[in-house]
């Protein structure tokens, strides 16, 4: 989550070019073209506009549409290297969240920034260039507060909205809505008189949540009144078609949720476990690149999934990003930096190293930690946990076991960091200007995921949020043993100016990427 909306621009990676010049293993990417896209703000392309956060892709009309707060784009993919905007559409008071395309047809969530119960699922047809409403409108269905995406099966009838809720404030009043998962099939046309809508509560999680918890589950914001389902914010969701089941995750409460695809019900909810680094670089202020052993924990809190079968094994792929909750009104943060956790809080289970280290600023200091987790009858942390694994996981849904974490199967540790460190250390853990400067928060920050097969491999293509990197990792016959083959970082030029200086210049074909299809 977390969107910075820096992507002004669409870059079109298309390869699987093999020879010399890869960073390492058997691919390489490269970049073909890139189109840079006008903000709504400003009717042209804008550093830090916002004009792209998610893409898809119509493979018989060769068009790609890109959502991102309040515009949406028709570009036209005629060739590797053309790229041309066909159609740029503005609306106030609205944030588009997420796009599809199936069977001809475009669907679209949308927010309601004025009146944030009022999310909708639109339905477009498919560009047709001459007409007199090239990108016509069918129907718009209510889903309910703050869809954040639409998951589609193939046969583009059955559609899963996640619906995350997020608080906000309604005049006077503090609102935490309960997230939801809305299920659309459409039987025949796709217009709302025809449309059977069930939507899947999560009352049913409030009273199993002491149980969820052993497993990794987090329920953060327990004020307003909440219950756990009020906390329960699904993020992203995924579909196995070959069972009939989908898979949604919650990225705060780092839990996924196993849906019911014939009986539209959610069946089961998974923790993800904790992560125990390990290697990171934990501070903005240990002049530079300092990839340390720390014996901390960390939340995997993955930001997206994507599901495939391979191998007789239903994988799912996780990006970790991480994220934490942080609210104005009311006033709420669950994090806080090692220098303000009073050394007299920390139980006999704290590593020494880390008691030593957690009020120095180049250490742990000025680390991100929770401020809920970990913490004993006593008051004391038993366990130091920070936000994100800064990494993608492979897990392993085959036949997971109640109230146990998901079976995870692979992790690729500090690969990220380690990698961008050897390759392009002028982007480690960088923000608009500086080096190093995320590394006290959540790192590379894993973005977006997604999976291809090639030959007898299945390829995994990690988007790097901080700030524009594509990690590309490959497995055979065993899920456990993910190959790193290479890493993209020629996106973002190795010079000595701020990125927004870059991006004015035109220089830059890959930052900040939101979604990789």
């Amino acid at each position: 989550m977390g969107k910075r909306a820096v992507l002004s621009f669409m870059t079109i990676l298309l390869a699987f070019a093999t020879g010399p010049d890869t960073v390492q293993g058997r691919v390489e990417l490269t970049h073909f073209t890139t189109v840079y896209l006008p903000a709504a703000s400003q009717q042209r392309p804008e550093y830090d506009g916002g004009s792209v956060e998610k893409i898809a892709y119509d493979a018989d009309g060769r068009l790609i549409y890109a959502v991102g707060e309040e515009v949406f784009h028709v570009i036209r993919f005629q060739e590797p290297d053309t790229l041309a905007i066909a159609l740029t559409r503005y609306e106030d008071n609205v944030e588009f969240t997420d796009v599809k395309f199936c069977g001809g047809h475009v669907f679209m969530t949308v927010r309601n920034q004025t009146n944030p119960r009022d999310g909708v699922l639109r339905i477009y047809k498919g560009f047709t260039a001459g007409q007199a409403d090239p990108f016509e409108l069918v129907d718009e269905i209510p889903v309910g507060m703050q869809p954040d995406m639409v998951s589609v099966r193939e046969n583009c009838r059955t559609l899963l909205v996640a619906v995350e809720g997020e608080l906000f404030v309604d005049g006077a009043s503090v609102v935490d809505p309960e997230g939801e998962i809305v299920i659309i099939h459409f039987p025949d046309n796709f217009t709302r008189d025809q449309a059977t809508i069930k939507r899947l509560d999560l009352n049913a999680y409030n009273d199993r949540y002491d149980s969820l918890k052993a497993t990794g589950v987090r329920f953060v914001y327990t004020g307003n009144g909440n219950k756990f389902s009020n906390d329960l914010e699904p993020e992203y969701i995924t579909i196995d078609e070959s069972s009939n089941k989908a898979y949604a995750v919650f990225q705060e409460n780092n839990a996924i949720a196993e849906i019911n695809l014939e009986t539209d019900n959610i069946t089961n909810m998974y923790g993800l476990g904790y992560k125990q680094w390990g290697y990171l670089d934990a501070s903005d202020r240990d002049d530079g690149i300092q990839i340390t052993y720390w014996p901390i924990r960390a939340w995997y809190l993955p930001d997206t999934l994507t599901f495939h079968q391979w191998e007789g094994r239903k994988l799912l792929f996780t990006a970790n990003e991480g994220d934490a909750k942080e609210y104005d009104t009311p006033s709420f943060d669950e994090t806080i930096r090692g220098a303000d956790i009073a050394k007299s809080s920390l139980g006999d289970d704290i590593h020494e190293i880390v008691q030593d280290a957690i009020d120095k600023d180049s250490k742990l200091g000025r680390l991100q930690f929770s401020k809920i987790d970990g913490i004993d009858q006593s008051g004391k942390y038993n366990a130091l946990y920070t936000y994100g694994a800064r990494s993608f996981s492979i897990w392993d849904v085959t036949n997971p076991a109640d109230d146990k974490p998901l079976p995870r199967v692979f992790d690729s540790g500090s690969q990220f960091e380690e990698m961008i460190a050897l390759h392009c250390p002028y982007l480690f853990n960088r923000d608009d200007d500086d080096v190093d400067a995320r590394s006290d928060n959540k790192g590379p920050e894993p973005e977006s995921i997604a999976v291809g097969k090639m030959n007898d491999r299945l390829y995994i293509f990690i988007g790097i949020e901080r700030p524009g990197i594509i990690a590309v990792y490959s497995i055979g016959s065993h899920a456990s043993q993910a190959q790193f083959e290479t890493i993209f970082c020629e996106g973002i030029p190795d010079e000595s100016k701020p990125i927004r200086d870059l991006f004015d210049e035109r220089k830059i074909y890959s930052m900040d990427p939101e979604d990789i299809r």
